[in-house]
């Protein structure tokens, strides 16, 4: 049981942790701010980096 609920959580895991999000943007303002993060609309898209 112990090991079918461990594929169950990872399975999950991976599909969240793969799944992309783009959200659409005219401007640097309409990307929504991320703590810890760096915000820049490029092609249209929010794109995000991490700082460090």
């Amino acid at each position: 049981m112990f090991v079918y609920a461990l594929i169950v959580f990872l399975l999950l895991f991976l599909i969240e942790a793969s799944k992309k999000t783009t959200l659409p943007c005219n401007s640097y303002y309409d990307c929504p701010r991320l703590f810890f993060h760096f915000a820049e609309c490029a092609d249209g898209c929010c794109v995000y980096w991490p700082i460090d």
